[in-house]
């Protein structure tokens, strides 16, 4: 469906710039933006910068193991494998 809306000045050329950083199309971007915010659950706070989303804040009781502390570089090697 087609539709036209107006957006400020500069929040236009923020888009434009991100979707060709991401070799998309303006559309694509705010698609894919829009559809984000509609799986969101009421009630949950989440970054409103296209790409981020917060993270929950986890307090344990005693520290992580000597090597297992949650690191952004522990992150990737849990979710890629070895950083190597």
């Amino acid at each position: 469906m087609k539709t036209t809306i107006e957006l400020p000045d500069d929040l236009y050329r923020k888009a434009k710039l991100l979707s060709a950083r991401r070799g998309a199309t303006l559309k694509e971007l705010l698609t894919e933006a829009i559809r984000s915010l509609l799986r969101t659950k009421p009630g949950i706070k989440h970054a409103h910068r296209l790409g981020y989303a917060e993270m929950p804040l986890l307090k344990g009781r005693r520290k992580a193991p000597a090597g297992k502390e949650l690191t952004p570089e522990r992150v990737h090697e849990v979710l890629y494998g070895s950083t190597e």
